[in-house]
């Protein structure tokens, strides 16, 4: 069971990694298929997640959290795969207003350090510049949203699987 489970993890990871990969070398491509590359990674993740549960429940530590989250992602897979264009769309204008909101936060809270007489204030007011105008560029230009979202994605996508490896390689230190 231990070993099933193991190379369960493993097959995620290479899943999770190889998607990665596709989403960085196609960014334009990975949003149009963003939600179902998601969204089966999601869900090949969250069967993985509730098979380890159910084989190995008796002898791993924190077993109840991994079916929980194993649940959770099935069903948050589910509502991608079957709304992918407002996956899509929602990615865009989440990205773009955190950008924009981010950046202003970052203008604000260096006025407060300037008060404060912090050396290097205006490294917070330039960098929060540069985000609240790259939060206007996305919103005003959604596909160059589109293109770093699509990077942005793959870079998580190759760290998930690189997650998943490290659970699937150092399993057996999980169990009892």
């Amino acid at each position: 069971m231990r070993t099933f489970s193991s190379a369960l993890w493993i097959l995620a990871g290479v899943l999770q990694i190889a998607a990665g990969v596709v989403c960085i070398g196609s960014p334009s491509i990975a949003m149009g298929l963003l939600s179902v590359v998601i969204g089966l990674l999601m869900l090949a993740s969250g069967i993985v997640d509730i098979v380890a549960f159910i084989w190995t429940k008796d002898e791993m530590y924190g077993a109840g959290w991994i079916l929980l989250e194993g649940i959770l992602t099935v069903i948050l897979a589910l509502l991608i795969l079957f709304h992918d264009a407002f996956l899509q769309v929602a990615i865009v204008l989440i990205f773009a207003f955190w950008l924009l909101f981010s950046g202003i936060s970052r203008v604000i809270a260096s006025f407060e350090l300037r008060k404060f007489g912090v050396i290097g204030w205006g490294w917070d007011t330039v960098i929060g510049i540069l985000l609240a105008a790259g939060g206007i560029l996305s919103l005003c230009r959604p596909v160059i949203t589109t293109v770093g979202v699509g990077v942005l994605v793959g870079i998580a996508l190759i760290l998930l699987g690189l997650l998943s490896l490290s659970h699937g390689v150092y399993s057996r230190r999980f169990f009892f």
